[in-house]
């Protein structure tokens, strides 16, 4: 009798040590897998804050400052966001002083902002 009961729990040991490998496994998979799929993907975190307005600025010399890339179709979405962001209409010019809310990326062309 004392045999049986040793085998079985041998068994159960093994079947134990199975399912830890496994979800080890599993786990080990997942973590792997979501750590590629994250590091294939770039991060864009936006930030925001204001500027004066100064002789000579205009929406496109802001745009090319601040937009993310500088190719005109961007600059004009961008021309497009800083007027609806600061609630300005096409035919508004800007005064020397305005302060004009503006937001760029730390992976745009200017990183010194």
């Amino acid at each position: 009798m004392k045999r049986a009961s040793q085998k079985r729990m041998t068994k159960k040991q093994m079947i134990g040590m199975l399912i830890t490998v496994a979800a080890f496994i599993v786990v080990a998979a997942i973590l792997l897998f979501s750590n590629r799929v994250v590091a294939d993907e770039p991060v864009h975190t936006s930030y925001y804050r204001t500027v004066t307005v100064e002789k000579g600025d205009s929406l496109w010399s802001i745009a090319k400052e601040y937009a993310p890339a500088a190719d005109n179709k961007t600059l004009s979405a961008y021309v497009e966001n800083l007027r609806s962001i600061n609630n300005l209409r096409r035919d508004a010019p800007l005064q020397i002083g305005q302060p004009l809310l503006v937001v760029y990326s730390l992976d745009a062309q200017n990183v010194s902002h």
